[in-house]
């Protein structure tokens, strides 16, 4: 179904974005506005907001049909991607608007309809994010694992240190 509004498009594409499980928004997010701040940097790197689009459309929108060998023939796949390039174009143009918390979907919010509560982003926290050291990862994973049950065995040793 084509859609020829372009603030239609928008509110649809918000609502399939606003629908994905939490991790797989904040993900989203993170990755959508570090390509659009590349693109920013087009002038130096080339890569603008179109180029982004071909290498990264079949990364973030996998198509089994395009994977198996010979799905659909050479002129059939290359509609698929030209199709997915489009996509992510779109998104890379407009994760500002996607992404806020002040856009709301017309077809979704309003009575009845309450705005789906999106998880803040590592990005709109305010605190710069730090990568966690393997120990640290390590040390936070057995703080929240749960004590093993009567009879069961304890996690084998991470560290050759420990065995």
């Amino acid at each position: 179904m084509a859609v020829s509004n372009e603030e239609e498009r928008l509110v649809r594409v918000h609502d399939v974005i606003q629908q994905l499980p939490p991790p797989h928004y904040r993900t989203l997010e993170f990755l959508l506005r570090h390509l659009a701040r590349v693109a920013t940097r087009s002038r130096d790197t080339g890569m603008h907001v179109r180029n982004l689009a071909i290498v990264w459309a079949p990364n973030l929108l996998r198509s089994p049909a395009l994977e198996g060998v010979g799905a659909g023939g050479g002129a059939e796949a290359f509609r698929e991607v030209r199709i997915q390039s489009l996509l992510v174009e779109f998104l890379l143009s407009h994760v500002h608007v996607l992404f806020s918390r002040s856009f709301t979907s017309a077809g979704r919010d309003g009575p009845g309809h309450p705005p789906l509560a999106r998880p803040n982003s590592l990005l709109g926290s305010g605190t710069t994010p730090r990568l966690l050291s393997l120990e640290e990862a390590q040390a936070r994973t057995q703080a929240q694992a749960p004590a093993p049950g009567p009879g069961k065995a304890p996690p084998a040793p991470d560290s050759p240190e420990e065995r």
